[in-house]
């Protein structure tokens, strides 16, 4: 076993909250999969700078990354359907910052065998952050509503202190329309609602999804195309008929899953996909103008649909 020096763990909230309190409703899905561990570790060396990050910069810049990653901050309750609710009550993340002078990242990060190898009881309670007597600090995340890609989108963000690039799927201005064009990593961008709530739940049998994955497979002569490959191609198509969009305009899509964007794209080249893999997100549809363009030329208007589908 490793020597681990704890500090007290503190918690951390949005330094800019909301005024109100909001909620997502989540529907859990794939309850029967095989969950794999996903072990990240981001390393960063002091460059022989003793004040390298300073603990009360790292609690400032995670309390303004939050801002935009609100729902970590939040928590969660299920209802009597089984959907949970992430409450956005910004009640904040435990941070502890840890000390282990004699191990190396192999401690941290174990190569087991097996999943099965893997202690699930205590995953949920890694440190925050780890420093060597190298000098190098290790920030460690556990979560359980984002999948790896996402995670990394956070530590990232947090890690250089500047407004994401890409809104993370679960910020409320990756589905509402922004009313700002410029915005600080402790105040995230104003958004309007165009419209209320729109969820719209499909289920589909197994021999409607076999039939799906017949039909897109039979152009392919050798690739592999899942189940969901198939299914997120088809209700592209069923979204443009229905609502007589052209397939080259922006289609925003929430899947529970990562369907490959390659079989996507064959049918819409515009659309952009979002994953969870624990949680496909019941989120609002709108229909509104861009902000202005840098020269001030009015942009076109962008139509954004969201969907849910959960095979049975």
């Amino acid at each position: 076993m490793g020597t681990i020096i704890k500090q007290k763990s503190i918690i951390i909230k949005c330094s800019n909250p909301s005024n109100t309190i909001e909620s997502i409703t989540c529907m859990a899905v794939e309850s029967t999969a095989k969950h794999y561990p996903v072990s990240m570790i981001w390393v960063y060396s002091n460059l022989s700078k003793d004040d390298f990050m300073p603990s009360d910069q790292l609690q400032t810049t995670l309390s303004d990354t939050l801002n935009y990653f609100s729902i970590l901050a939040g928590r969660a309750t299920e209802n009597t359907k089984g959907n949970v609710i992430m409450h956005l009550t910004n009640e904040g993340v435990l941070y502890t910052e840890a000390e282990c002078p004699n191990n190396t990242l192999d401690y941290f990060i174990p190569r087991t065998s097996s999943d099965e190898n893997f202690d699930y009881e205590h995953i949920n309670t890694s440190d925050l952050a780890v420093t060597l007597k190298t000098g190098r600090t290790e920030p460690c995340v556990s979560i359980q509503v984002t999948h790896a890609q996402s995670m990394s989108h956070f530590v990232n963000t947090w890690a250089s202190g500047k407004p994401p690039q890409a809104m993370p799927m679960f910020d409320k201005t990756f589905v509402l329309h922004s009313t700002e064009r410029k915005n600080s990593l402790a105040r995230p961008q104003d958004t309007q609602e165009q419209q209320r709530t729109i969820c719209k739940i499909y289920f589909f049998s197994v021999d409607e999804l076999k039939d799906l994955k017949q039909e897109a497979s039979k152009d392919l002569s050798q690739d592999y195309i899942s189940t969901y490959d198939a299914l997120f191609p088809h209700m592209i198509l069923v979204i443009a008929a229905a609502t007589q969009t052209s397939l080259t305009s922006e289609i925003k899509i929430l899947q529970s899953l990562n369907g490959r964007s390659r079989f996507v794209s064959c049918c819409s080249s515009a659309a952009e996909m979002g994953s969870s893999e624990h949680f496909a997100l019941q989120l609002r549809s709108s229909s509104a103008p861009a902000p202005l363009r840098s020269d001030s030329a009015p942009a076109p208007l962008r139509r954004k649909y969201f969907f849910i589908c959960p095979p049975t």
